[in-house]
C-alpha cells in the first residue's frame, strides 16, 4: 500500500486505479497463456501464431515499465495501426482457409482465442491511462 501522505501528488484513486489495471491485466496474461495452451493443437490457431510475431504486446509491457510516457504513447499508437492491419489479415486468413474443413470447437476456439488478444490489448491500455495519472518521479522518491 503506497501512504499518499507521503505522495500527496498521487491520490489514492489514481494509486487504486492503478492497481486494479494492473491485476486485470496479470489475470487476463494468465488467461491467454492457459488459452494459448489448451488451443495450442488448433491449426487456425498455430496459424495466426505463425503469421505473427507477437513483438508488439512484449513492446508495450516493455514500454509500460520503463517510464517514459512519449515511447509508450508512440508504441500504443502503433498498435492500434498494428490492430487494423491484423485485422486485414485475419479476412485474408478466413477467405484463404476452408473454414469447412475446421471443426466447431476449433472455429469457437480461435475465435476465443482472438478476443483474449482483444482483451489482453484493452488491458495494456488501461495500465497505460492509469500510469498516466501518477507521478512517478516522485513515487520514486525515498521516504525514510
Amino acid at each position: 500500500m503506497i501512504d499518499n501522505n507521503y505522495h500527496h501528488r498521487c491520490t489514492t484513486e489514481s494509486i487504486n486505479s492503478f492497481t486494479a489495471a494492473c491485476d486485470v491485466l496479470q489475470g487476463e496474461l494468465r488467461a491467454a497463456r492457459n488459452r494459448l495452451m489448451a488451443a495450442g493443437n488448433n491449426p487456425l490457431v498455430r496459424r495466426a501464431i505463425r503469421q505473427s510475431d507477437g513483438s508488439i504486446q512484449s513492446a508495450l509491457c516493455l514500454a509500460l515499465g520503463d517510464g517514459s510516457e512519449d515511447t509508450a504513447t508512440a508504441l500504443f499508437e502503433h498498435a492500434a495501426s498494428e490492430a487494423q492491419a491484423a485485422k486485414k489479415r485475419l479476412d485474408h486468413l478466413l477467405r484463404e482457409a476452408d473454414i469447412a474443413q475446421y471443426s466447431n470447437k476449433e472455429l469457437a476456439d480461435f475465435y476465443v482465442f482472438l478476443n483474449l488478444h482483444v482483451s489482453l490489448y484493452r488491458s495494456l491500455v488501461a495500465c497505460k491511462e492509469a500510469s498516466s495519472k501518477l507521478d512517478w518521479q516522485q513515487l520514486q522518491g525515498h521516504q525514510f
